[in-house]
């Protein structure tokens, strides 16, 4: 597939969630509720697909590696173009753990403007909190370190960095870091955070035990110093959108 129609699909695609996520707004009572203008909504839920996926795009040119779009939405959206597809093999770890982390970080500076907007009276309040919602759960669910979530690809580097004795080690500090906060979001804010940090759990465990035995040897692997940096990047990201939404939470905005 050229860049050319890669954009193209992605274009089509990207009218076609859309599309999804303003009937199913309009077709659950519940969610017409909580929403004012389903069009919006739909339209913020779509910009931060969006926001996530640019953020990869531009860490990829950072490190010199030029990108094309494919099918959104369907498996990795993202690929480097032919001639530069070698220089992802031969990039280091910690370059690509950091691309994985570029999307999250992409959204937490999106609702970052949006906060300058609405202090600036431009963005209507109700509007930066739905930019603030959708976010942050787009955010703590791609950062789950399983499959192939931006957190399940993190995650494997990660381990595989690791030696192989330190891997269980790692994961139980992650486990131990999030599962605070998991437990006050899962009493404060709704049920399902339980289930959210169980799949979380399963996943570190997952990528400790499954991680190649070799691999921390390999010359592309993650340097001590930067797993111990990109673990704490991480963490942040995670636990940043659950603040959040606990602040909504605690100052009675409207959801």
């Amino acid at each position: 597939m050229t860049r050319k129609t890669g954009y193209l699909v992605s274009l089509a695609t990207s009218a076609l969630i859309w599309l999804a996520a303003y009937l199913i707004i309009t077709n659950t009572p519940l969610l017409m509720l909580l929403v004012r203008v389903p069009a919006l909504t739909a339209s913020i839920f779509l910009g931060t697909l969006l926001v996530d996926l640019f953020g990869h795009m531009i860490a990829y040119r950072l490190y010199g590696i030029e990108t094309k779009l494919t099918f959104f939405m369907l498996g990795e959206a993202i690929h480097p173009i032919e001639k530069h597809e070698y220089r992802k093999k031969r990039e280091n770890w910690a370059h690509l753990a950091r691309i994985q982390l570029s999307g999250a970080m992409a959204n937490l500076l999106f609702i970052f403007i949006a906060l300058i907007f609405s202090v600036a009276k431009i963005l209507d309040y109700h509007h930066f909190v739905q930019i603030v919602l959708i976010n942050c759960l787009f955010m703590i669910s791609s950062l789950i370190p399983l499959w192939e979530l931006d957190g399940g690809r993190f995650a494997k580097l990660l381990f595989d960095s690791t030696p192989k004795r330190h891997d269980m080690g790692r994961a139980l500090m992650m486990i131990s870091c999030l599962s605070f906060l998991f437990l006050v979001a899962y009493l404060q804010l709704y049920p399902v955070f339980l289930y959210v940090l169980l799949i979380y759990i399963t996943g570190l465990l997952y990528a400790a035990v499954s991680s190649k035995r070799r691999a921390s040897k390999s010359p592309r692997a993650i340097s001590k110093k930067e797993r111990h940096q990109l673990t704490a990047f991480y963490l942040t990201l995670v636990i940043i959108p659950i603040i959040l939404l606990l602040v909504i939470r605690f100052k009675h905005l409207p959801y």
